[in-house]
Order: structure tokens, then C-alpha cells, then sequence
């Protein structure tokens, strides 16, 4: 007969699956605010860069085809378009689709200061007046975008 510790059969007991839980639960809570304020600043960046990428895109078309163009903001709609100029016919034609800002995201209340809602650019790429736009999440995140009438660009504020 042989005395002495028995072999253990492997797995783990229920203490130690409990500290793991533990650990697991404590981890989580501490990481899921940090992601869930990731994720809503995100929405807002992701909207401004877009923001930004389209009014570039209005710009080179007005370049492009040496015609003036225009970026048109609907505040009530949440949404903006792109139109050229077709001297030809005399008329304004839109380009592209209709773009709408993300879910929880919107302009700020007269946060389009554009004249006319609508920022202009000639067949150089010139602005022909300078404007700021805001947009903001229900979660109260801002940007506020600001463009420079000589290179018709669109950039961040520094706030």
C-alpha cells in the first residue's frame, strides 16, 4: 500500500473558475464605458471627415470642369449635396446623391454659416464666402469645421 498525495486528474476547481469569473466581470466593467465613449466619438469624427471629404469633392469639380460648384446644407433634413453650374443651359445641377449625417448625429442650430446655407466655389477652387459648420451628437461631442475662402479647404477648428 502506498501512502501519499493522489494525482490530480486535471481541470480546475470552482474556486478557481470563480476568481476567473471574477476577474472576467471586473475587466468588463471597466473597459465597456471606455469602449461605449469610443464608439459615440468616433460617430462624430467619422461624420466630420466625411463632412470634410465631400466638401474637397465640391471643390474639385468646380476645378475640374472649370464651372463654379457648391455644397447646399439642409439643416432640417440633416443632409447636404453637391451641385455644378452648367453655363450652357444656365442651371444648377446636382451631382452625386444626397448625403445625411449619421444616426444621433446633426448640425448645430445655426451651425451652417454659410450664406445661404450653401458654400460656393469658382472654377479655381476659391470659396466665395467663408462659412463655419457644426455638427454634434446627442451625446454632447462637437465639431466645428472651418473654411478658409483663398484655398476653399475645409478644416477642424482648434477649440
Amino acid at each position: 500500500m502506498k501512502f501519499g498525495i493522489k494525482k490530480s486528474k486535471g481541470g480546475f476547481s470552482v474556486i478557481e473558475m470563480v476568481i476567473v469569473a471574477a476577474i472576467i466581470g471586473i475587466t468588463a466593467s471597466i473597459a465597456a464605458p471606455i469602449l461605449i465613449g469610443t464608439i459615440r466619438h468616433s460617430r462624430i469624427q467619422y461624420a466630420a471627415e466625411e463632412l470634410m471629404s465631400r466638401f474637397s469633392t465640391a471643390r474639385s469639380f468646380a476645378i475640374s470642369r472649370n464651372t463654379y460648384s457648391r455644397m447646399i446644407f439642409e439643416t432640417a433634413s440633416e443632409s447636404y449635396y453637391i451641385q455644378t453650374y452648367n453655363a450652357e443651359s444656365g442651371e444648377w445641377e446636382e451631382v452625386g446623391q444626397k448625403y445625411t449625417l449619421p444616426y444621433k448625429v446633426s448640425f448645430e442650430s445655426s451651425g451652417v454659416t454659410f450664406p445661404g446655407l450653401y458654400a460656393q466655389f469658382d472654377p479655381f477652387g476659391s470659396l466665395k464666402d467663408g462659412g463655419e459648420i457644426e455638427i454634434k451628437d446627442k451625446f454632447g461631442n462637437s465639431v466645428r469645421m472651418v473654411a478658409v475662402v483663398s484655398n476653399g479647404q475645409l478644416n477642424k477648428a482648434d477649440d
